[in-house]
């Protein structure tokens, strides 16, 4: 199976560069990287010259300009339009996808699933009480993912879907949680959606509570518009329970950290548009480059 690679970039000159070297340094064995297209959307900073002096150097390195900033539904329906693989393997601009990400992914998706998923690690680049609440948030969506509603927490940091199916897919521009949509609509046409928990990716956490609780808020608002446009069911408590409890008794600390800042979260409010979506700037560093060797 060919993988095309794709990524929508808006202002992320701080990690486009170190993610593309990681890509580029990837050994995906039966599922060779073909492509690795960028959707710059809009970005106001570097982002669209570093790319084009990496595609300089590597030709699988293709460059899309978007003449304006559209939010990310837009940015997937042009890179899923423009991609040439068997698979579409999407990473998140502000990762590094740890030896081996789109191979497992791709295997998963030769194993019959329409789109596979894979876990995303949390990494603290400041130790701040805020940064280790976002990660046990983290670690709370990892326990999640364990359970048999596993597909219903596919986190679009890193994701695969088969070529056909995701040309298919054009999730409308006012969609804020384009991952759970893609995997709400996967299942409601027959589709599987699988965990593949080796392909993993490292990620920085909010380390200032303004950053957590737009992104938190962000997802939150997004899952409430899932609710109401495109039937979604939301989390069951029992489960939520379960997964919270289990996280408490591993990271007691952890947890009252989150428990602190998810509950100041609630107190604000959500008004970003998906094309306006401000950057979460305290994440906007690429973790520690040997996570990807590991």
């Amino acid at each position: 199976m060919k993988a095309s690679v794709v990524i929508a970039a808006h202002d992320e000159a701080a990690s486009i560069g170190a993610l593309l070297e990681a890509l580029l340094g990837h050994d995906s064995g039966r599922h060779p990287i073909e492509e690795i297209v960028v959707y710059d959307d809009g970005s106001t900073d570097a982002t669209a010259s570093i790319v084009v002096a990496r595609a300089k150097s590597d030709g699988r390195i293709r460059l899309l300009r978007g003449s304006q900033r559209r939010g990310r539904a837009a940015a997937w329906r042009a890179l899923s339009a423009a991609a040439t693989g068997d698979a579409i393997v999407k990473f998140d601009a502000d990762v590094l996808p740890r030896l081996g990400a789109v191979a497992a992914l791709c295997d998963a998706l030769c194993s019959g699933a329409t789109m596979s998923f894979g876990v995303c690690e949390p990494v603290c680049r400041r130790k701040t009480f805020v940064s280790r609440g976002a990660a046990h948030a983290a670690r709370l969506v990892q326990e999640l993912q364990r359970g048999d509603r596993a597909a219903e927490f596919a986190v679009g940091r890193i994701i695969a879907l088969r070529a056909d199916a995701a040309r298919a897919l054009a999730p409308p521009d006012e969609v804020t949680n384009d991952d759970h949509w893609l995997s709400l609509k996967v299942r409601e046409r027959g589709g599987r959606v699988a965990l593949a928990p080796s392909a993993s990716c490292g990620f920085v956490v909010p380390d200032t509570f303004d950053d957590y609780r737009r992104q938190s808020n962000r997802v939150r608002e997004g899952e409430r518009q899932l609710e109401r446009v495109a039937g979604l069911e939301p989390v069951r408590i029992g489960d939520l329970l379960i997964a919270i409890a289990r996280c408490a008794a591993a990271d007691p600390i952890g947890w009252f950290c989150w428990a602190a800042i998810y509950a100041a979260s609630l107190l604000t409010t959500f008004d970003e548009r998906p094309e306006r979506e401000v950057p979460i700037r305290s994440t906007k560093a690429l973790p520690d480059e040997s996570a990807a060797r590991r």
